[in-house]
């Protein structure tokens, strides 16, 4: 874990803080949900490869070597985002209603 992971007191923080980009921020917010990568790969449309690197990114960035230390580590830091563009829920149309 990184040494903020274990520290108290410490705000919330962002994943720009932690030093990922945009679309590893969006990639994180997925994994927190539990969707595998073929599930993140058809909601942000790059390539399984392009993910698993995303994945790779986040994972270095929360220093931890699984998904669930990954889900621990959020927790712990707090991490706070917006969810991405492509995973927000659809919207009904009036039709639907």
């Amino acid at each position: 874990m990184t040494a903020n992971a274990g520290q108290t007191g410490v705000g919330p923080i962002t994943p720009v803080e932690l030093g990922l980009t945009p679309r590893q921020a969006d990639v994180l917010y997925l994994v927190l949900q539990g969707k595998p990568i073929k599930l993140i790969c058809r909601e942000l449309n790059p390539g399984e490869g392009t993910i698993k690197g995303h994945v790779s990114a986040v994972l270095r960035a929360l220093d931890v070597t699984t998904r669930t230390q990954a889900i621990v580590a959020a927790h712990r830091l707090g991490l706070l985002f917006d969810a991405p563009a492509a995973a927000a829920p659809i919207k009904q149309d009036a039709n639907s209603r």
